[in-house]
């Protein structure tokens, strides 16, 4: 399945940039700990809260990137037809005016108003998306107030057939 494959290509790329960063933290922890007298009690405990700061990096993100990706996952194999809905929505931090991060999460509406959710970069989520184009046919992609309100009401007025028949009256 081409979209099993892409999920596991982008949550690896997440995983890899978790563990960077967290031996960038363990880089600085052992500055921070070779600048500091290490016989200061202070240095001491500096040191092991950054250690503990770079093991939960760690730990959240295998364990948050494996969680996500295999829920959807498993969703998408095992109940297809109950997707109706698609869309993916990109949440940009601003402070001052400069762009910090721009998390982009994959969302997956169910006909039981159920709503799947990954945290992916953008790039492979549109990558994503246009596969699932093709293994979700009957799916409706993208968001707008009115698909919302239509998936709140029933999901199955979402349906692709039903969509289409209406934007063409």
């Amino acid at each position: 399945m081409l979209v099993n494959d892409l999920l596991a290509k982008a949550t690896k790329k997440q995983l890899r940039n978790a563990v960077f960063i967290s031996l960038l933290v363990w880089a600085v922890t052992l500055l921070l700990y070779f600048a500091l007298n290490r016989h200061d009690p202070w240095g001491n405990t500096v040191f092991l809260i950054f250690v503990l700061i770079a093991i939960a990096l760690v730990s959240t993100a295998v364990w948050h990137s494996q969680s996500s990706k295999s829920e959807l996952l498993q969703f998408l194999e095992q109940h297809p037809k109950d997707v109706v809905w698609v869309y993916y929505h990109k949440m940009e931090h601003l402070p001052f005016g400069l762009r910090i991060s721009a998390p982009c999460t994959l969302i997956v509406g169910d006909k039981e108003k159920g709503l799947h959710r990954i945290q992916l970069p953008e790039e492979n989520i549109v990558e994503i998306m246009n596969a699932l184009r093709q293994y979700l046919p009957f799916a409706v992609f993208g968001f707008s107030r009115y698909k919302e309100q239509l998936y709140r009401s029933s999901p199955s007025l979402l349906s692709k057939e039903k969509h289409d028949e209406e934007h063409e009256a």
